[in-house]
Formats: structure tokens, sequence, C-alpha cells
């Protein structure tokens, strides 16, 4: 868990500093609009869009954990063996 943390911390630094650095602005054009924003907010919103998205559905399609409690001997291995 405590890698997942630390993993966090430097994506959220390297983010930052990456937003900070693009402070120019762009002209973004969708169909028939076009829209003056600064570099800062499309990379944010972006960003923030793509995390929500993936929570969204990294959580939709989340692999169920193995239970590590679940112990089998060698008989139930050679039983699970012979049935197939």
């Amino acid at each position: 868990m405590k890698t997942k943390i630390i993993l966090f911390v430097i994506i959220v630094v390297l983010f930052t500093f990456f937003v900070s650095q693009n402070t120019q602005m762009v002209t973004i054009s969708f169909f028939f609009w076009q829209f003056n924003f600064s570099a800062i907010i499309l990379i944010v919103m972006t960003g923030s869009v793509g995390l929500m998205l993936g929570l969204i559905l990294g959580s939709i399609f989340k692999t169920p954990k193995k239970d590590k409690n679940i112990i089998q001997s060698p008989d139930n291995i050679k039983n699970i063996s012979e049935t197939h």
C-alpha cells in the first residue's frame, strides 16, 4: 500500500512541474467554435477527466482478490487432478 502512495505522490509532483511550465495560451477548435485557454487549464481539465475515468473504469472492471487463507492439502489437489 505504501508503494502506491509513494508512486501517487511522485506522479502528482511531476504533473505539477509539467503544468507550471506550460503557461502559454492555446486555441482549441471544436466543430465551428474556437476557444482560447491557458494551457494550464487545459492540462488540469484533461488530467482530471482521465483520473475520474480511470477510477470509474477501475472500479467497474475490478478483479476479485484471491483468498490467501485457503490452504489446499495434497489430497485435495490429487482429487481435483483425477476428476479432470
